[in-house]
């Protein structure tokens, strides 16, 4: 839970805890998180003539970052995810193990446990369901 504000007058957006420059955030459901509403507020977010950026976490977008483009990223990310996620349930994962041995080939065995939760919260958006390892 927290707030995004637009200043009109010089077409910044704080978004806090919406964006991370440069990485991602963590949505978990453990913690309070909802994948879909996340994303929601993304595309709500893009909607917005801003110029500048100023996320919760790593550097404004008036220090050379394009705020827009890392919005747009961290969607597209979360889509891919998503997109990765329904592949391997098609193909037949049945379990968490499973499903980021498939979709979460890009990040670090170390790093699973925080990938868990990011998992949890993209099924529950999904409305899927399996067994958790």
């Amino acid at each position: 839970g927290h707030l995004c504000f637009f200043e009109e007058t010089t077409h910044t957006l704080l978004c806090g805890d919406m964006a991370a420059c440069p990485g991602f955030i963590l949505i978990s459901r453990d913690h309070g998180g909802d994948m879909a509403a996340y994303m929601a507020i993304l595309v709500r977010l893009l909607a917005l003539p801003f110029k500048f950026m100023v996320p919760g976490h790593g550097l404004p977008s008036f220090s050379g970052i394009d705020g827009r483009a890392v919005l747009e990223a961290t969607l597209e990310h979360r889509r891919d995810r998503e997109r990765a996620l329904g592949a391997a349930l098609e193909a037949g994962a049945d379990s968490e193990d499973a499903l980021l041995e498939a979709a979460y080939t890009d990040v670090e065995r170390s790093a699973w446990p925080l990938a868990r939760l990011q998992l949890r919260a993209h099924l529950h958006a999904l409305g899927r369901n399996v067994t958790s390892s």
